[in-house]
Parts: C-alpha cells; structure tokens; sequence
C-alpha cells in the first residue's frame, strides 16, 4: 500500500526536519502551507517560529536544486517530497476555498480520491482541522515534537546524505548548540488552558463538525447550510471580543459562503438573506449588505429584523430619511421588540419626533 503524508503548516512551524522522518512515503505540502509560510517569516512576531519558517523554505529550496517540487524530488529514505495545489473545478461543497485551512484539507481530500488504495494521512496539531478531516473520513495524526534522537545526531544523520553533506559541514559547529534548545523545547501550537466568555470557542469546532458531516451526507440540506452559518456568525462575534481580528474575518467570510449556499437552495428565504447582509455589513461591505437587506423586505415584508438591520446600514451610510423610513417600517412590526427603544430613539434623532 503507497502511503501518503499531507502537511499542516503549523506541524513545519514546530520541526521542519518533520519532512525527513517518514521514509517510503509521499510527502506532499499543499502550495497554500508555502504561502502561509512567507506570511509567517514577516509578520510573526515569535523569533523562534519566524526561525523555523524561514528553515522550512531554506530546506525546500536546497531540494529544489536536485529537481522539480512540482513533480516531487526522491530523498535518500525511498520517500519523496511533492508540493501539490488543489484542483478548483473539485472543490468540495462544504469547505471554502478561501479559507487557508480548507484548501489544505481539501489537497489531503482530492489525494485520497485519486490514490483510492493509498493510505493517506493529514498530518496537523490544529484540534479544528483534525475534527473536519475525520467528517470526511481522512486519517489523522499529530506531531507534538517527541524528538527521540538530539538534534546533533539527527545533524549528522544529514551528514550522510550526498545531497546534504557539504551544505551541512559549511555549518559552523557553534550553531549546534544553539539550535539545540530552539528544537528540542518548542511549545504545542494547540492552546491549552485558554477559555472565553460565553461560548468557549473550543465548542465552536465540536459544532461545526456535526453541520459538515450533516452536509457531507447531503449537501442539499438548507437547515443545516443556515445553522452552519449562523455558528460561523457567533464565532466570529466571539473572536472579536477577544480582539482576534484576523481570524474573526476569517469567519465572517466562512458564514457568507454558508449563507450562499443556503440561499442557493431557498433564494426567497428572508432570514438566510438577512444574516448574509449582516455578515456583508461586518465585514465592511455596505453596499451588498443593504442590497441582501432589501431583498429580504421584498421576500417577506412581515419579518421586522431586515426592515431594522436595513435602517441601521442606511444611517451609517449617512442616508437619514432612508433610515427612517426603514426604522418606521420595524417598529410597525414589532413596536416592542427587542430593538424597538434603539430604533425610536435614531427615529427620534432624524425626525425630531417620537413614536
């Protein structure tokens, strides 16, 4: 049987000499890890995982010179290393391409379709990416820096290699050392001990498993298409509480791809439509989120929250009689809901009347 190791980033970012230690394997890194990985050299404030990023691509770059990533370079262990990109045209339904860690899980994906009697293995330590690979039945497993071997012999064990030898023994002996304790103590990626308020965030990936594996049996599910949606929406609430602003926009972009797809199913459904136009709104696209508001009112002129959420984009977008108009058309609906005391006083501020 051909086994077959697909790469998470953060398992280079712990031990790049990972790529060396699964001998008659195919060793593939999806084209977004190396992406992920100039991004890291730059911008991440850690020394030591800046360190590492940039011993990822030095070593990528040294197999470089004995042939083409592309199309896998053989090493001295009867393994190979191969960059792969996922194919667009096949992009499973359920995961979105513009999230880095979908397209990682969706290489590891099309490997195992086109390698059936393979044994392929997504090698990562994000508990988020292990939990939505099993939905799709793809092998798991974790590497959590147990080096057996110090880094000296594991130095010298290069030093064998012909393709290695001379590069290695250029090395100062002095780097030895210091390497030493960067490599053999680096800390777990996965958080331990952090909590949050509210929903813990590590609740959010147990949910978001049961939507996907719901939708990997039927993908023609708009319930759980919407519920997946609105999970992403609370998720992102949650991390811009914890002012991870990056990732929570990460989410926000998750939840209006799963809104899409809901509305694919059911286009006339105002509720699907209204939380696509908050997720536009929050993530700075005003114009789309009034336009999915809009629709909202039209598909269902009896559901208040559009008629608010409408009122709330137009004020913001310094168009005052619109806001009014919109806030007036929801307090017909709910004149005591839960936004009404917000919505009668930004009515009270444009009209200079009370309602």
């Amino acid at each position: 049987m051909k086994n077959i190791v697909i790469f998470d980033t953060n398992v280079l970012l712990s031990d790049p000499n990972a790529l060396f230690i699964y001998p008659d394997t195919e060793v593939i890194i999806p084209q977004i890890v190396l992406s992920e990985l100039d991004k890291i050299k730059v911008s991440r404030s850690d020394k030591d995982v800046r360190f590492r990023g940039r011993e990822v691509s030095r070593i990528l770059f040294d197999l470089s010179q004995h042939g083409t990533l592309l199309e896998g370079i053989d090493l001295d262990n009867d393994a190979s290393i191969r960059v792969a990109q996922y194919e667009a045209d096949d992009f499973p339904k359920t995961l979105s391409p513009r999230n880095a860690d979908d397209r990682i899980l969706a290489c590891a994906i099309q490997e195992q379709e086109k390698n059936p009697d393979a044994q392929v293995t997504l090698l990562t330590n994000d508990l988020n990416m292990l939990l939505k690979a099993q939905t799709f039945g793809i092998e798991v497993d974790r590497h959590e820096h147990e080096f057996k071997p110090s880094l000296l012999n594991k130095m010298m064990s290069r030093l064998g290699r012909k393709r290695f030898s001379w590069w290695w023994m250029a090395f100062p002996v002095v780097l030895i050392g210091l390497s030493l304790s960067l490599w053999l103590f680096v800390p777990s990626p996965i958080p331990v001990g952090t909590t949050s308020s509210a929903l813990e965030l590590t609740s959010f990936p147990l949910k978001e498993v049961e939507y996907l594996t719901a939708l990997n049996k039927d993908s023609t599910d708009f319930h759980s298409w919407f519920l997946l949606g609105q999970l992403y929406s609370r998720w992102a609430r949650e991390l811009e509480s914890s002012t991870n602003f990056p990732e929570e926009r990460e989410k926000l972009s998750a939840a209006v791809d799963a809104y899409r797809h809901a509305l694919a199913l059911e286009p006339t459904n105002a509720a699907a439509r209204t939380s696509l136009g908050t997720s536009y709104y929050f993530l700075g696209n005003t114009d789309e989120a009034i336009s999915q508001y809009v629709q909202a009112t039209s598909y269902d002129p009896t559901y208040a929250l559009p008629h608010f959420s409408l009122g709330f984009a137009l004020l913001n977008r310094q168009d005052p009689i619109g806001a009014a108009r919109s806030f007036e058309a929801y307090l017909k609906l709910e004149p005591n809901g839960e936004r009404s005391t917000f919505a009668r006083q930004k009515l009270q501020e444009i009209t200079g009347s009370s309602q």
